[in-house]
């Protein structure tokens, strides 16, 4: 987008910090909230110790200044999600792209 070779149109769920100028779907009257997410995964069975451990540690990495800067650059607007409220999230969105794939008959073979 820097260099002009590619234009955005909108933005997911809510207006970007790293994009400011551009407006959401929602703001453009497309109905349209189903906002793109990063999340870090750890191996199924986990120990409960080692997880609370990565979570704090990614809590943490999420709130340093430096950190916060770089992923705004890269267009990721940094937010902690514990890890409870991440699996209800998913759970949310692989519902609603299953409805969109079917809308838009694509189909998985």
């Amino acid at each position: 987008m820097k260099d002009g070779s590619i234009k955005a149109l909108a933005a997911c769920g809510e207006r970007s910090p790293s994009l400011p100028d551009i407006a959401s779907y929602g703001e453009q009257g497309v109905p349209f909230d189903r906002s793109l997410s990063w999340a870090m995964y750890a191996p199924a069975g986990l120990a409960p110790p080692v997880a609370q451990k990565l979570s704090a540690a990614l809590k943490d990495a999420l709130g340093d200044a430096e950190v916060k800067e770089k992923l705004l650059k890269l267009g990721i607007t940094p937010q902690f999600v514990p890890g409870e409220e991440q699996r209800d999230i998913n759970a949310r969105d692989i519902v609603a792209w299953k409805q969109v794939a079917k809308d838009a008959g694509i189909e998985v073979k």
